[in-house]
Formats: structure tokens, sequence, C-alpha cells
């Protein structure tokens, strides 16, 4: 039986899947659109949602007063907006050099708001958005219009990467809508899986493992489909939402809640490597890029890409090797505002 003091009680696990997760995200940033493997990496991030929202709303229903709601709700947003502050201030410079800001304007502000400032950073605010949006509506809306419109915002999203091409095709103003700010990079693709978080935290939902293994294998067959078709059709701009990772992401998030297994070290370690690597990755694989390029290495080769991961990974664990031995000193305490 999946339920909040269930999964509370052994986070364990998805301290793992984050682990993992984090290595997914960190190869789909090093390798190229259109390589077989590329649809599979994209349970990472809806994933992430998922368990980001689980967390915060089976907290919430541990809670008894409006008030203890409200304060937990606040530390919530203070801990995140203090995790993206470190990481905005230790990525300063490549930040700039990627974004090519002129000053402070309002371009920066949409960066903040519905993208990313330095790489990757978006997911933080996408969460954090989509879980004060959903927390507040949930108040006066209920949970099936909630899947409505994440439905939709997710629909929409898919029109802005995989569907692209078809979707100018039909309303060729959806091209003008899209320049203001990318959808797939903003809290419009997380509002599905935040609402279904949320869902799954306040209602204990039980499906055998059986038929969690045929939704898993089903979807996941549906997947590499739906990525042939929208290759095939050349409807793809970027392939960062895919429809059937819908139902995978779900069934995925639910197998693990429901079957136990243990580890013989502190799960905590890992989800710190996870937030470390996730958002110190992206800013450095480009480098990374750039100097197997000047090596002599194809981009989009085999072995190109098999390098920039490889690399990029190790640079990242390293990073986060460093962080967490020397927050242990008492001057460099500030370090845990990275993970």
């Amino acid at each position: 039986m999946v339920s909040c003091q269930y999964l509370k009680n052994d986070g364990h696990r998805f301290d793992v899947l984050k682990f993992g997760l984090a290595i997914l995200v960190v190869l789909i940033h090093t390798s190229q659109q259109g390589m077989f493997f590329r649809p599979i990496l994209r349970v990472a991030v809806p994933l992430f949602f998922l368990m980001t929202s689980y967390f915060f709303f089976a907290k919430q229903a541990s809670l008894n007063t409006g008030d203890e709601k409200k304060k937990g709700l606040q530390k919530y947003v203070k801990r995140t907006l203090w995790l993206y502050a470190f990481w905005f201030v230790a990525l300063l410079p490549l930040t700039i050099y990627y974004r090519n800001w002129g000053g402070v304007n309002l371009i920066i502000l949409r960066d903040f708001l519905l993208g990313s400032t330095f790489k990757a950073s978006w997911f933080l605010m996408a969460s954090l958005i989509d879980v004060i949006l959903v927390w507040a509506m949930s108040r006066t809306i209920n949970d099936k219009w909630l899947l409505a419109i994440g439905f939709l915002a997710y629909l929409l999203c898919c029109l802005s990467s995989n569907y692209y091409y078809l979707s100018i095709g039909v309303l060729p103003s959806f091209e003008v809508c899209r320049q203001l700010f990318n959808p797939v990079t903003s809290f419009l693709v997380a509002f599905l899986f935040v609402v279904t978080g949320k869902i799954l935290a306040e209602n204990p939902i039980y499906v055998s493992n059986k038929h969690l293994a045929l939704i898993i294998a089903f979807s996941a067959v549906a997947l590499c489909g739906e990525f042939l078709l929208v290759r095939n059709r050349h409807w793809d701009v970027s392939d960062d939402c895919f429809i059937c990772l819908i139902p995978l992401c779900i069934a995925v998030f639910l197998m693990i809640g429901q079957n136990d297994f243990t580890i013989d070290m502190d799960s905590k370690v890992l989800r710190n490597y996870s937030t470390i690597t996730y958002c110190f990755h992206a800013s450095f694989a480009p480098i990374i890029g750039q100097l197997l390029v000047w090596s002599g290495f194809v981009k989009g080769a085999w072995d190109y890409t098999s390098l920039k991961f490889i690399a990029t990974l190790a640079l990242s664990l390293t990073a986060g090797w460093l962080i967490l031995r020397s927050e242990k000193k008492k001057r460099l305490g500030w370090l845990k505002y990275s993970h």
C-alpha cells in the first residue's frame, strides 16, 4: 500500500532513485538529440517533480493546523531559494558568459521565473512555483480540475518540443508565444506531476506489481514508438516532452514506493550527491565538450559523447565530494546550502 507514512519512513529508496536519475540528467545534457536512448532518459525530470511534490505534501498531510501548514510551505520556499542562491552565485561567471546578459533587465527576470539563469536552474524554480500554486489552488479547486489543468499545460509543452513543427502548421501564431518563453523549461511542464504527487501523498493507492510492470513495459514501448514517429515526421524541435512519459513515470514511482530494499550506507549522502550533481554539471558540460573538440573528437560521435558524459559526471561527483568534505569544517558550514 502506498501511503504518506509508508514512503516517509522508508525514503531511502528514493534517495537511491534520485542519485540514479541525476546520472540520467547528466547523460541528457551530454548526448545528442536523436540518439535512440534519449526517450528513456526523459523519465528523470518528471520523477524528480513527483518526488519533490510527494514528500512536500506528505509532510503537509501530517500537520494539523493551517498555521503549521503555512510554516511548512515557508520552510520549503526558504530552503529552495537558499539552494538556488548558492548555485546562482557560485556559477555566476559562467552564467553571464552563456546568457550574454548586458545588465539587470527583464530578460534576467524572465530567465529567473520562466527559464534558467544558471544552466538547469529552471527545475528549482518550476518546482517552487508549482508547489506554491498547487498548495494555494487546492484550497478552492478539486484534484480532478487540477489534473485537467496540468494535462493541458503538459500538452502545451509537448507541442513546444516533440510536436513543435506539427503545432505551428496548425497554429502559426504559436511560434510568437514560444518566443516569449519556452514552456518546456518552465513551471508549465511540472504542474501535472506536482498535482499527481499531491494526490498520491493524500490518497493511499495500491496497484499490483504485475499491473505496474505491464504499464511500465507498455508505456516504455509506446514511448519508443512516439519517439520514432516524431523523428520520422520531423515534428520535433527538441525531445523534452513525450505524452507517454505520463503513465510511465507514475507507474515507476508507484513501483519504487511499493517495494522495499535496503542499502548498507547512509542514503542521505546519495541525496546530497544527486542535488550537487544536478546543479553543477550542466554549466561545465559545454566546456568539456569544447575541450574534446579541440582535442580532435567529432562532436556527436559515440566516443565524443561517451567521454563527455564520463568526464562531466566525474567532475560533478568530485565537486560533490569536495563540498561534502569541506562543509564539515567550522568556517565552511555555509557549503550546506549547496544541497
